[in-house]
């Protein structure tokens, strides 16, 4: 075996980090602005930012819906109130009752419902944005923009942070309707 030298060595790792390209982190002369990622990193970021706006979307679905369905039910609720007037029959009981629910704890549960839907809007429409960014940065002329990276990164975290306050709404009014708080 042919022994290899430190410097030769040194010259080979300085060969194959100019071949890599510049990294941010080692102050290149793009620093700040390029990010060499190795490709089975961006095969791995580029599918999960797929991942990420499909799931996106399908939240910005399902929170259209929720408001959609309050919607319904306030139309629904004043054109049952405003049919009862127009035929109050002694005669015939009515269809459906309601029980012994309030129109304040139905008004909790719509505002409720319209909440968790335009929350559930709103993070799937900061899900899709991170992964369009992300995606984006990875499709830069075979670099990743560091910049669009970090965006795609950033609104990821608002996500997250988000998601994390819609969990413990969502807890905190089970529990409610548990009788434990």
């Amino acid at each position: 075996m042919a022994q290899v030298t430190r410097a030769e060595a040194d010259a080979e790792r300085a060969n194959r980090e100019v071949d890599a390209g510049p990294r941010v982190a080692d102050g290149g002369p793009d620093a700040g602005h390029r990010l060499a990622l190795a490709p089975a990193d961006a095969r791995l970021v580029d599918c999960a930012a797929r991942w990420m706006g499909m799931f996106g979307r399908f939240q910005v679905l399902a929170g259209g819906l929720a408001i959609a369905l309050v919607v319904l039910a306030a139309f629904s609720h004043w054109l049952s109130g405003a049919l009862e007037d127009a035929s109050e029959s002694a005669t015939s009981p009515p269809v459906v009752t309601l029980g012994d629910v309030s129109s304040t704890s139905v008004l909790i549960a719509a505002v409720s419902v319209l909440l968790f839907g335009a929350l559930l809007a709103r993070s799937g429409t900061l899900l899709i944005d991170a992964a369009e960014d992300l995606e984006r940065a990875l499709h830069v002329k075979g670099e990743t923009d560091a910049e669009l990276f970090d965006m795609g990164l950033r609104r990821l975290g608002s996500y997250f942070a988000l998601e994390s306050l819609i969990v413990a709404a969502v807890a905190a009014g089970l529990a409610y309707a548990g009788g434990l708080l």
